[in-house]
């Protein structure tokens, strides 16, 4: 790489963060530190980043109110930001209108935030301030409505019910339509000069929306708001933002987006929240109903200015006639109701060359569909983002341009460099390539010498005293090295390994054509095919082990070749036989139609349940069928049969998994084992962490461990109680002499924000007769500047109190009581107990030298009585003075086992030694495999001796429990324990975790002193009852609880709607919030439910798992839509459940289809064929939207000739992959038939103009068809201009081409294969012949190319081809109608899959309602593993990658899977194809035309 390149890249980086951080800072609100203006002190570094994305959106623009370009006609560009220097005017009483989003996206803790906040603003509202508060989601009055019936008091009743409802009621579920939403929600103010405020609390989508929210859709209802006084303002809140819709109304209305804290469960966090929204309300708002800019002004953009706020500039861009000092504006409208009038005034600076983005930002304004749109971005930002991005678009333009001087394609790189030009004129690099570009025309300069010349030679080299590398001498050259054994061994097993694995994927890929021969065997067939393709092309298998996998494939291959045809016919003519009995459907047939979709319909529940907890399905059927036992009841068979079932499909899965990771941990083992032959030579040496890693080791540690430690597993709200008690330190005004303890916990609790709870009943069981609350402190000292722990330690000890830490307050208590009140502690302690290893174990060495010289001292008398009792097995000499036997069975063996016991030192020899001395050391002191190495011991006893013998000395209950202290008369010492027994700790150690149990005291508790009782049994010891009337943790009598009196979690679901009210949702919402907290018990609820037919408590339940966010999962919108359907809900709320899917992700087409078919089944058909328009805009080369929304538009009773001519056009212009549909026959039968509808209603001019689009001959740039007779299987291969090949196993690309091949249902008479591309490119076409299977009639093919088919340019060439010696053919294309590189689109089995009527279940091509999903979802085997892993076969991914101009073609990727499958390989191309033609300059997103 370059210097002049590394350079570039370098820049565009830079850039591109600068750029994502003002993006990022704009899109998510105001996120500048909080330093206040005017302020010099330095805001402080933040470890989130915030204060350099501050200072990269502030540079340089920030503190520059107006920037200038001069054009070359002498004109002035400029840019003003606009910032009125308003007072604060007094302020007036509000209206609000809080808009919750309660869309899919904000179910759970989303919409808990938008609660929290409603609630804390509401009460920190002014006396004359009102509310009416909204829920936002479909267009409909039952999704879309105020929840207030109007604006009320902040403080009235009506919003406090709204705030209950959202908690209690209210579902995240469904999709919004922002627009509508905002029409309806305008219409309730009343305008009586009270400020006018929308609050949005949501994530600014709006999927719901029949048209998308377009940029002048967006302008005009901001325009209108304004109008009325109507301020947007927005809380953003979700994951996936919307930041045009959010900033956009802002900006647009005078309002302002609003970031809080993601975390609002503290006052503080709630406080903050609340006074940043009414601190931007209180702004001053200047909106202007007149402005007048200076004469030498020409044009200003936008050309409505939006409302100004003081807080906020607001970007003005412009051109003036000539050089301007200064810049003037003449404002007439109204701050805050009142009339005003003002000139606004600014220096403009002279004008800058670096300031050349300004003239594309102008450029941009003044072709954009909406010149009255303000840019969305704040006006430094705006700068600062077009300053980055334009200078990023200039350098690839020239960057591309380089490129295309490479590939010779200097018209191309002529028009680049004229884009780069249009973008910063003055540029000199852009002005040298132009110049070199017309050197190159006139022959001046040439490639090689371009390079020659700007690339550094030899002599450069030289000059910068690298020297030459010395040419080796004729004939010097060393002598071959010996071939290398070693190596050839390793290439051998790495080989052998590489055989094995294809072994295993051909087998795979052998199964699953055999799996789907029977309902799809093209994918069948192409499996195969590209499996075979994959083998053939490893060069890492040998020759013969090649030809054994391809023989295998090629078997497979004729099989389905064979069958594949008769296969698909038979499908074919079943689904004609479908579609005829349904057409003939009587009354009593629709009936049972309906009886059949019901039973689909719980067949779809239950599998859905499936797919979110298949592992528990067959223990759900245990569990029922032990119910039945226990009730006496009969078992029906289908529980035994679901239980026997699940369990069979479970273990299968297992067991199939298991399988495969043997054999892949087969693999690898063995390739560790050859690994392991290669040596290690400790180089590069081993380096130790540096001593600030092991410093930070000793630190988390220290957290761990110290004493003062809480331990890992504690809530959140117990860390902060410490980070209190220990950080914070104390201040007080008031001295503690004669203080109260109430008046001094209520002044810790307003400072510190701290929960207390004084122990009273603990206080008057201890014997006190002076109340607690009221006993006064005699501390002269005010103890200022500790921190709170330790003042509190102090402070109590003085009124006999001491205090405990519980997870969520302070608890004061008896100072014996916290001495009492024990905790449990585990501490690991490995790294002290296990000694260090010592090779040599000197107490066992002793010992032996010791035991060994006696035995010699009696060996005479040892080797007699072995000699009497030992000799068993002939020749052998036993050792027997220590109960030895030896020579068993043996053989000339000195000594054998011996059983050896000095003292109490044990000692089991195994495999004895000389004498029976030197045998096994198993067991002898702990001594694990002889003698050296760890020795198996530890020092537990002397760590607990160390800890009772300095710390807490005599407070160990071990030691002194039933031990009475006791003085000695003559030395005056007191032996025995220092505290009472109750008061003694406890210590241990536990050897099987090498941990050290510790039972003392502490001043953290993480467990609470409330227990739950039996109704009527008295408190004990434990702390107080949860039923203290009106105490500060009362109980809630209405929680139900089971026959003991104890709240049972485990409650089944069916039990819990056995015995329920006539409130499901009630009951279900109290269930969650006690005991269900796992989302898999949300499935099992509603399974179990929906089982028993209780459709309505399905319903709640799903829907309390939304609202307490158990279950937030595309799978539980699925379920609550069938359960709906079931309960026979309102068909809104049926729609919202069916539209979440486009919530959840609104750049998903499968998601809009699915939302079609939905609005579809429920009689809407105008939004299923909007629905389909989106997809469309998501994914244009997919054939479902059109196909889709061409089926709707037919049942519709009002057929929009609009629809139909647009999904007809879009259907028949393009070719799509055959998938088993033909989209152009069905497309051509269904317009044909509305067309005929059209004519009988009299639309005469419909008609004609879808009867012209359909006798209207197909126009094709190039179609290459390859025909030949016989059993055989030829393979077209082409190549493109553009680099791409489409192949049998790669049939779309990027540049355009469809190849339809491997029709198995064509007979052999007349078999062909056909490549064709509606938009070529211009160029070189290589077209390959492969045989893959059998033998053509004559071994010969014909090919026939047809250029500009349908047109009047048509042109035919027929080339015949040998198979015995093919050839490639080269095609050439001149007038190609492609310009950019076509988007392949993702390949869905879901998406394939259309149904005809709710019923249906199987597909019957272009109907009505791809991309369901439902239908696969059924279909899908059950205890078949879904998981993604490695394809079997290696098919090309090849995708587009777009252009920072729409009108380049961009850049061609491909993507492949290794041969040795062990990494991914990417090739990336830019193409440059057909003429040149000139470059329109690219737009910037979040300002005015981009969209």
């Amino acid at each position: 790489m370059t210097l002049v390149k590394r350079l570039r890249l370098l820049t565009g980086v830079l850039g591109l963060a600068a750029t994502t951080a003002v993006i990022g800072t704009t899109v998510f609100g105001d996120v500048r530190s909080g330093k206040p203006a005017g302020s010099s002190e330095p805001a402080a570094a933040r470890p989130d980043g915030a204060q350099l994305a501050d200072e990269l959106a502030r540079t340089k623009f920030t503190n520059s109110p107006a920037l200038a370009y001069k054009l070359r006609s002498g004109e002035t560009v400029f840019a003003w930001q606009v910032k009125p220097a308003l007072a604060a005017a007094p302020a007036r009483p509000r209206d609000v209108l809080v808009m919750v989003d309660t869309s899919a996206s904000q179910a759970g803790a989303n919409l808990n935030r938008a609660r929290v906040v409603l609630a804390t603003l509401a009460k920190d509202a002014g006396p004359d301030d009102r509310f009416d508060v909204w829920t936002a989601n479909i267009d409909d009055a039952s999704a879309t409505r105020s929840l207030t019936q109007g604006f009320k008091p902040a403080n009235s009743e009506a919003v406090a019910v709204a705030v209950a409802r959202l908690a209690e009621s209210e579902y995240g579920s469904g999709a919004v339509d922002l627009k509508a939403a905002l029409e309806k929600s305008a219409a309730q103010f009343e305008g009586s000069g009270r400020q006018q405020i929308i609050l949005y609390l949501g994530d600014g989508e709006s999927a719901a929306s029949k048209t998308p929210l377009t940029e002048q859709v967006r302008t005009d209802l901001g325009n209108r708001l304004a109008d009325k006084d109507i301020a947007f303002f927005a809380v953003p809140i979700g994951v996936k933002l919307h930041p045009h819709n959010l900033h956009g109304f802002a900006t647009l209305t005078g309002g302002a987006v609003v970031r809080v804290s993601e975390d609002l469960s503290t006052v503080k966090a709630r406080t903050d929240a609340a006074n940043a929204l009414k601190a931007s309300f209180d702004v001053p708002v200047l909106r202007a109903d007149k402005v007048a800019f200076g004469k030498d002004v020409v044009e200003t953009f936008p050309t409505r200015l939006p409302p100004l706020r003081a807080d906020r500039a607001t970007l003005v861009v412009g051109k003036a006639k000539a050089d301007l000092g200064e810049l003037t504006a003449t404002v007439a409208g109204r701050v805050n109701g009142s009339k005003v009038s003002m000139t606004l005034k600014e220096a403009l600076p002279k004008p800058e060359a670096d300031n050349f983005f300004l003239n594309a930002m102008l450029h941009q304004w003044q072709n954009s569909a909406s010149k009255d749109a303000p840019a969305i971005l704040g006006a430094d930002r705006a700068l600062a983002m077009a300053n980055e991005q334009f200078r990023l678009f200039r350098d690839e333009f020239m960057t591309q341009a380089v490129w295309a001087m490479n590939a010779d394609r200097l018209d191309h790189a002529e028009k680049l460099f004229e884009a780069a030009a249009k973008i910063d004129p003055e540029s000199g690099e852009v002005q040298a390539g132009a110049r070199i570009i017309e050197k190159m025309r006139k022959g001046e300069l040439t490639k090689d010498k371009l390079k020659a010349t700007y690339e550094p030679g030899k002599k450069r080299l030289q000059e910068a005293g690298q020297p030459e590398p010395k040419q080796p001498a004729p004939g010097a050259g060393a002598a071959p090295a010996a071939p290398d054994a070693a190596a050839i061994d390793r290439a051998k097993a790495a080989q052998a390994i590489q055989e094995q694995e294809f072994r295993v994927l051909v087998d795979e890929t052998l199964r699953r054509s055999r799996r789907l021969l029977a309902s799809d065997p093209d994918n069948a067939y192409e499996d195969l095919k590209r499996q075979r393709d994959a083998v053939l092309g490893n060069d890492q298998l040998s020759e013969r082990f090649r030809r054994v996998l391809t023989t295998d494939l090629e078997a497979a291959m004729r099989e389905v070749s064979a069958k594949g045809g008769q296969i698909k016919r038979d499908l074919a003519a079943q689904r004609e036989r479908v579609a005829a009995a349904r057409q003939r459907l009587t009354e009593f047939d629709r009936q049972l139609t309906i009886d059949e979709q019901t039973r689909a319909r719980i067949d779809a529940f239950k599998q859905l349940m499936q797919q979110a907890r298949f592992e528990l399905a067959y223990q759900e059927a245990q569990v029922m069928i032990q119910e039945r036992v226990t009730r006496g009841q009969t078992v029906p068979p289908e529980a035994f049969a679901g239980y026997r079932i699940g369990q069979a499909a479970t273990n299968l899965r297992e067991a199939l998994e298991l399988r495969r990771i043997r054999q892949d941990r087969y693999l690898l083992t063995m390739m560790q084992v050859e690994k392991s032959f290669v040596p290690y030579p400790d180089e590069p040496p081993v380096h130790f962490p540096p001593a600030a890693v092991w410093k930070e080791l000793t630190a988390s540690r220290q957290a761990r461990y110290t004493s003062s430690s809480i331990g890992a597993d504690v809530p959140e709200t117990m860390k902060r109680l410490q980070s209190i008690l220990e950080g914070k330190r104390v201040n007080l005004e008031t001295p503690l002499d004669g203080l109260s303890l109430k008046a001094l916990l209520d002044t810790l609790r307003d400072k510190f924000q701290v929960p207390f709870f004084v122990r009273e009943e603990l206080f008057r069981a201890a014997g006190g007769g002076e109340d607690i609350m009221e006993k006064k402190f005699k501390l002269k000292s005010a103890l200022n500047g500790v921190t709170l722990g330790s003042f509190l330690d102090v402070v109590l000890l003085d009124i006999d109190a001491s205090y405990i830490v519980r997870p969520e307050y302070i608890e004061i208590v008896p100072k014996d009581v916290r001495l009492t009140e024990k905790q449990f502690r585990a501490f690991e302690v490995a790294d002290l107990v296990i000694p260090i290893p010592n090779s040599v174990n000197q107490q066992a060495l002793s010992q032996n030298l010791a035991l060994f010289g006696a035995q010699l001292q009696f060996a005479g008398q040892a080797i007699g009585q072995a000699q009497q009792f030992g000799n068993l097995g002939g020749g052998a000499i036993g050792v027997g003075n220590q109960f030895g036997m030896g020579g068993a069975g043996g053989n000339g063996v000195l000594g054998g086992p011996g059983f050896n016991q000095m003292g109490q030192q044990a000692n089991l020899g195994v495999g004895g030694g000389i004498f029976g001395v030197t045998g096994g050391q198993l067991g002898q002191f702990g001594n694990l495999g002889g003698q050296f190495g760890i020795q198996g011991g530890n020092q537990a006893n002397i760590l607990i001796d160390l800890i009772r013998t300095t710390v807490a000395y005599r407070e160990w209950d071990d030691t002194f429990v039933g031990v009475a202290p006791t003085v000695n008369p003559e030395t005056g010492e007191t032996t025995g324990p220092v505290v009472p027994t109750e008061q003694l700790n406890s210590l241990g150690y536990y050897p099987s975790a090498l941990a050290l149990v510790v039972r003392g005291s502490t001043r953290y508790h993480p467990n609470s002193s409330f227990k739950l009782k039996k109704p009527g049994e008295a408190m004990g010891a434990g702390g107080p009852g949860l039923d203290r009337n009106g105490g500060q943790f009362a109980a809630n009598p209405k929680k139900p609880v089971d026959g003991q009196g104890f709240v049972n979690p485990k409650e089944g679901a069916k039990a819990i709607a056995a015995k329920a009210d006539k409130d499901p949702q009630k009951l279900w919402n109290e269930a969650f919030d006690r005991a269900i907290t796992d989302p898999n018990l949300v499935v099992t609820a509603a399974d179990v439910l929906f089982d028993v037919k209780e459709y309505g408590h399905a319903v709640e339940a799903i829907k309390a798992g939304l609202r307490k966010g158990r279950a937030t999962g595309g799978w539980a919108f699925d379920a609550l839509k069938i359960a709906l359907q079931s309960n026979k809900a309102a068909p809104a709320e049926v729609e919202r459940a069916a539209l979440s899917a486009v919530d959840l992700d609104p750049t998903d087409a499968k998601a809009f289809l699915k939302a079609a078919k939905a609005e579809s089944e429920l009689g809407h058909v105008e939004a299923a064929v909007a629905f389909c328009k989106r997809a469309a805009d998501i994914e244009p080369n997919m054939p479902n939207p059109y196909a889709n929304a061409l089926v709707y538009a037919e049942r519709a009773t009002d057929v929009q000739a609009d629809v139909v001519h647009w999904a007809t056009e879009n259907l028949l212009r393009r070719e799509w992959n055959d998938d088993g549909i033909d989209y152009h026959k069905q497309a051509a039968e269904r317009a044909g038939k509305i067309a005929a509808r059209f004519e009988k209603a009299g639309k005469k001019a419909d008609a004609e103009r879808l009867t012209k689009v359909l006798t209207a001959e197909k126009t094709r740039d190039i179609v290459i068809e390859l025909r030949w007779q016989g059993p055989a299987d030829l393979d077209l291969v082409v190549v493109e201009p553009s680099g791409s090949t489409c192949s049998a196993t790669s049939k779309r690309t990027t540049g355009g081409g469809v190849l339809k091949s491997d029709l198995l249902d064509q007979a052999d008479g007349d078999r062909s294969e056909v490549y064709a591309a509606v938009e070529a490119f211009s160029g070189s076409y290589t077209v390959n012949v492969k045989s893959a299977l059998g033998r053509a009639v004559g071994n010969k093919a014909q090919l026939v190319v047809t250029r500009f088919d349908g047109s009047d340019k048509k042109e035919v060439s027929v080339h015949t081809i040998d198979l015995a010696k093919p050839a490639p053919v080269k095609v050439t294309l001149d007038g190609g109608s492609r310009k950019d590189l076509a988007t392949i689109p993702q390949s869905d089995e879901a998406v394939r899959s259309v149904e005809t009527t709710a019923a249906e279940s199987g597909p019957t091509g272009m109907s009505a309602g791809a991309g369901a999903g439902s239908t696969n979802l059924l279909n899908t085997p059950t205890g078949v593993n879904t998981a993604k892993a490695l394809p079997t076969v290696n098919p090309t991914l090849e995708q587009k990658v777009a252009s920072v101009s729409p009108s380049l073609p961009g850049m061609r990727v491909a993507t492949t899977l290794s041969a040795d499958r062990s990494q991914f390989v990417m090739k990336a191309n830019t193409v440059f194809a057909g003429p040149a033609k000139d470059i329109p300059l690219p737009k910037i997103n979040l300002l005015p035309g981009a969209e």
